[in-house]
């Protein structure tokens, strides 16, 4: 089923940050000027060799601020580096470009893929866990404008509050990402590396092609994929990765243009060895023919082995859990709350390696996988 696939992780992401800036100072050095238009409109291409390129469209220092309308948080966030700008309600990932001539992003409403709309709700099976959503993941509060696609070299930053014009790569250790908003992520490692209360209007992707990677932390995150994966976790032939952490974490929004030959999944997984899902939404939302599976786990590039999912829901997709043979695994409280195109689950060959227990489809029954 992957065969089709022409989202070449390490490719795509040289190409879409060929043009960028690149920084191993802090936040601290954001710019301050007025919207600017580049391009016609924020674009994502797809071309021949398989490589994505991405374009933002505008580079703009109005702060971004994040409106949690069912929210029940208060705490007041400034903005860091500090910005004096108009306020404007959170951009989606199809917002048109500001005008030539506008000073702040204009307010717009985002729209996603169908979220579960009861944070509350049990999970069939009895289990009572909060499921994260829009309002409880993500950003918050303004952000400072940092105009243009940035790479990150230097080791041991924390940057935080800050709206990234464009896409970010991260080739240092020990970077956080705290309260963030941009367009894409890929990570080269090596680790550690924690994104926490960040938003991304397109995948992330953590891909250990030329080295080794150790320890990623996802908490809080809203990933809205559109014409990706969600997020990607990719070990290479000589490099494995290790230690792979969501937590609280929402991937939905995906959508394809019409024709794409790309393929997508919210969680791929392509190797690993340690991969913890705590309290994790999987949306994929109205079925395409592009979109493979809520969840896909692949036999390669050194195997899957363990592997702990508690209290995951997952929706959609082509088969919604898609997995090869794993080692060392479990998954506790795992609902299959709406079923893919072909059905709830598949492998390819029987996954000896798993331990299910309260695994439930879409009537609530009870699975066996």
């Amino acid at each position: 089923m992957k065969s089709g696939r022409i989202l070449a992780a390490a490719g795509a992401a040289l190409i879409l940050l060929g043009g960028g800036v690149a920084y191993a100072a802090t936040a601290a050095t954001a710019p301050t000027a007025s919207c600017v238009v580049t391009n016609p409109a924020p674009s994502m291409t797809t071309g021949a060799n398989g490589s994505l390129s991405f374009t933002s469209g505008v580079k703009c220092t109005a702060a971004i601020p994040r409106s949690r309308s069912t929210s029940t948080v208060t705490k007041t966030v400034t903005a860091s580096p500090s910005s004096t700008s108009a306020a404007a309600t959170k951009p989606s990932a199809t917002t048109a470009p500001a005008s030539a001539t506008s000073t702040a992003t204009p307010a717009v409403a985002r729209t996603t893929a169908s979220t579960p709309s009861a944070s509350s709700s049990p999970a069939a099976g009895g289990t009572g866990w909060v499921r994260p959503t829009a309002a409880s993941t993500g950003y918050h509060g303004a952000l400072s404008p940092w105009a243009g696609s940035t790479t990150f070299t230097a080791n041991n930053q924390t940057i935080s509050n800050t709206d990234f014009g464009g896409y970010i790569k991260v080739t240092g250790a020990n970077l956080v990402l705290d309260n963030c908003h941009f367009a894409g992520m890929v990570f080269f490692g090596p680790g550690p590396l924690t994104v926490k209360n960040c938003t991304s209007n397109g995948g992330i992707n953590s891909d250990a092609t030329y080295r080794p990677i150790n320890g990623v932390t996802y908490d809080h995150v809203h990933v809205i994929a559109g014409a990706h994966d969600g997020i990607d976790v990719f070990s290479s032939s000589a490099n494995h990765e290790s230690n792979v952490t969501l937590v609280d974490t929402l991937i939905d929004g995906m959508s394809f243009p019409a024709g794409s030959t790309s393929h997508g999944d919210g969680l791929q997984v392509r190797g690993v060895n340690g991969l913890t899902l705590t309290r994790v939404v999987v949306n994929d939302g109205p079925y395409q023919s592009q979109d493979n599976s809520a969840i896909y786990f692949e036999n390669v590039n050194g195997g899957d082995s363990t592997m702990r999912l508690t209290d995951v829901d997952l929706y959609g997709g082509g088969y919604t859990f898609y997995t090869n043979a794993v080692s060392a695994s479990s998954a506790t409280n795992l609902a299959v709350k709406a079923a893919g195109h072909w059905g709830s689950y598949h492998s390819n060959a029987k996954p000896s390696g798993w331990s299910f227990t309260n695994v439930t489809g879409p009537n609530g029954a009870q699975m066996t996988p």
